[in-house]
């Protein structure tokens, strides 16, 4: 089914594989009447990838303009695509998770290798987990960053929801907000704003015009319940970036 709905989007599922005695990952969520969420999530058959399907699809990554890597996978395979990435010389966005290897319980103890990333975009309460830094707030974004990219990274894009994003490097720290809209359901809003991070700044290599069309693109996923479902279209990311410019 996620197969067929995938390709019914016009995504190339060819590397797709399927882990035999393990169900797809499910995320299950919860929204309140605010549009916010929360949800219990099952790894399933995300826990069996391994290093070897990443050489397996070696080609595929040596080609690519960028590469977009979500965190909650083991740790392993995230690291094996980070070093196959970096020897090609392509582009990695890494939207951090604790792996799926460690105790929830834990503190978050990301691999050294994951801030080989170009592009880390961590949410707020993900970020200050990764720094251990307590009492996460917008105040405290900047510096959040700042201890992130001393670790290696380029770039850190800290999503903060409705508050919007901070975008930090070596020299700069800058607040991106938020667009105004009506939310009625923020599960797809990571998923839409990293996958148009990624098509944005695999053609333009520019990181603030990356984050301001993501940031239109998680708004709108708002706008409508579901996940793939609520995903925007380019013209849609478009017509809202023009919508504020002219505003």
């Amino acid at each position: 089914m996620v197969r067929e709905s995938l390709a019914g989007f016009n995504v190339n599922t060819e590397h797709v594989s399927t882990a035999e005695a393990k169900n797809t990952g499910v995320l299950v969520t919860l929204v309140n009447a605010e549009g916010e969420n929360a949800g219990c999530f099952c790894a399933g058959a995300n826990s069996a990838l391994q290093p070897l399907d990443i050489s397996a699809a070696e080609h595929v990554i040596s080609e690519a303009d960028v590469c977009l890597i979500h965190g909650r996978l083991p740790g392993e395979a995230i690291v094996s695509a980070l070093r196959c990435a970096e020897l090609y010389g392509v582009k990695v966005i890494l939207n951090p998770a604790k792996p799926l290897e460690q105790p929830s319980q834990e503190s978050c103890d990301l691999p050294v290798d994951y801030f080989s990333a170009d592009l880390l975009i961590p949410n707020l309460y993900e970020a200050a987990d990764i720094t251990e830094q307590s009492g996460a707030n917008i105040r405290t974004a900047k510096l959040i960053g700042s201890d992130l990219v001393a670790r290696g990274v380029n770039y850190v894009v800290i999503t903060m929801g409705k508050r919007g994003c901070m975008v930090v490097d070596r020299n700069n720290a800058d607040h991106v907000p938020a667009f105004e809209i009506e939310p009625v359901d923020n599960t797809g809003r990571g998923d839409a704003f990293a996958g148009a991070l990624a098509a944005y700044y695999a053609v333009k290599r520019d990181v603030k015009g990356a984050v301001q069309f993501a940031s239109a693109a998680g708004a709108l996923a708002c706008t409508k319940f579901g996940s793939i479902e609520a995903l925007p279209t380019k013209a849609d990311i478009i017509e809202l970036l023009q919508k504020a410019t002219a505003e």
